[in-house]
């Protein structure tokens, strides 16, 4: 069996509106993560921020057995103004968008710690091309039924 990808995995990324909200670099706030496929809940994760002390504590039950992970955070300033803010990977130590928890693991962590590829890492080239091809030809398919229906509905007035 293969390594699970980035979007098979659990992840908390910053990048998502839905946990900027949850992560207000001013205050405190605490709550549930979940994530769902096909509507049913697959995992969710009890979380506390704390601004004051800049880190961010995660609970969950993996296996039948509870863990707790507390991932630091950071901050640093763009150019352009504001704050932006950062997990810290506490595998590679380094400053990261995004924390994954990949099945059978119990560490939240970057991608490069759990060595997690992209799935488009894993299509080859020519089934990239055929992919592409296979898009272009619905996208044309498409226009021509539209072109038809346009024309039928003019006709029809």
């Amino acid at each position: 069996m293969s390594k699970p990808t980035c979007e098979e995995t659990l992840q908390i990324d910053l990048a998502e509106p839905a946990i900027r909200r949850v992560i207000d670099m001013r205050g405190a706030a605490h709550g549930e993560i979940t994530w769902a496929s096909a509507g049913q809940e697959i995992a969710a994760v009890v979380y506390e921020w704390n601004s004051a002390g800049a880190c961010l504590t995660l609970s969950w039950t993996a296996g039948g057995i509870r863990e707790r992970q507390v991932i630091r955070t950071a901050r640093s300033r763009p150019y352009f103004g504001g704050a932006r803010l950062w997990l810290y990977c506490p595998i590679t130590r380094r400053n990261v968008r995004a924390v994954f928890l990949p099945v059978g693991s119990s560490v939240w962590a970057s991608r490069a710690a759990h060595s997690l590829p992209y799935s488009s890492q894993r299509v080859n080239g020519k089934a990239r091309k055929f992919k592409l091809l296979l898009s272009q030809h619905g996208r044309t398919q498409r226009r021509a039924k539209m072109r038809q229906l346009l024309r039928r509905t003019s006709q029809a007035r």
